[in-house]
């Protein structure tokens, strides 16, 4: 009862990451090993938070980032929200995000 939620939510998107990175360098040929890892991805996916869309991103870092933005320094925005979403959003997705909103 006493583990922060954090800490729980950081270990179930570890292993739904290693599941899913199973899931996809699997070979087709062996349909049982593929059925065993979607089923062991879905499973935990179950348990995983919610990931933010990327319009969920783009508001938060227009309300939370906006002097970074302005810089349109990718490195300095991305050093200051990704501790920020670490848990909520995927890196991959912020990175895109932040892309589109410095262009």
């Amino acid at each position: 009862d006493d583990v922060p939620e954090e800490l729980v939510d950081r270990a179930i998107l570890k292993e739904q990451k290693s599941a899913k990175e199973s899931l996809d360098t699997c070979p087709a040929s062996r349909t049982d090993l593929l059925e065993q890892y979607q089923q062991r991805y879905d499973i935990i996916s179950e348990y995983a938070p919610a990931m933010m869309s990327e319009d969920e991103i783009r508001s938060f870092l227009q309300q939370n980032a906006a002097e970074e933005l302005a810089s349109k320094n990718r490195g300095q925005i991305m050093k200051k929200v990704m501790p920020l979403l670490k848990g909520k959003a995927e890196g991959g997705t912020i990175s895109k995000v932040v892309g589109e909103l410095i262009k």
